[in-house]
């Protein structure tokens, strides 16, 4: 899948900001999204409403 300014694969180091387009296929209503470090720690979590 593709998108205009699509968020890269670049690591982000401490203090750097990355900004893009990220897309996800996912079933109709409410869901959380998690984004972890590459150690599966917790680094953000997204509430998407129904």
């Amino acid at each position: 899948m593709f998108a205009d300014n699509q968020l890269g694969s670049d690591d982000v180091l401490p203090g750097d900001k990355s900004r893009g387009y990220i897309a996800f296929d996912m079933a109709p209503g409410a869901a959380t999204v998690m984004i972890s470090d590459p150690l599966m720690q917790e680094a953000a979590r997204i509430q998407i409403p129904e």
